[in-house]
């Protein structure tokens, strides 16, 4: 009986001994944590400078348009704003206020350049 428990006890030892190793061969050297580091903040940066191109594009598109759709998205944006506005408030669904703004804009969209 007492051999039992004690080889019992020397398994349980034994086990639990290879799970704190393995919990220890998970956990990333401090070398390799400043590199995750480094990564995620060189590709949070890489993200901005994206971010920034991509408004100074749509800039950009938007200054070279004609003078009437810069008119009309400027107009849809006061429309929508509006409309979201209504729908903070609760007096539209969100269903409601696709409606709504695909309304206008079926409404209000210019006609489409002769080319």
């Amino acid at each position: 009986m007492n051999t039992r428990l004690m080889f019992l006890a020397l398994g349980f030892l034994l086990l639990a001994g290879e799970a704190v190793q393995a919990q220890v061969r998970q956990r990333p050297a401090s070398d390799q944590r400043r590199e995750i580091v480094r990564a995620r903040r060189e590709a949070m940066a890489q993200n901005r400078d994206a971010m920034r191109h991509r408004r100074e594009a749509m800039r950009l598109r938007f200054e070279s348009l004609p003078a009437e759709q810069r008119e009309f998205l400027q107009a849809l944006r006061v429309a929508r704003s509006g409309i979201i506005e209504q729908v903070k408030a609760g007096t539209l669904s969100r269903q409601e206020a696709r409606e709504a703004i695909r309304a206008w804009v079926q409404a209000n969209r210019p006609a489409r350049p002769t080319q």
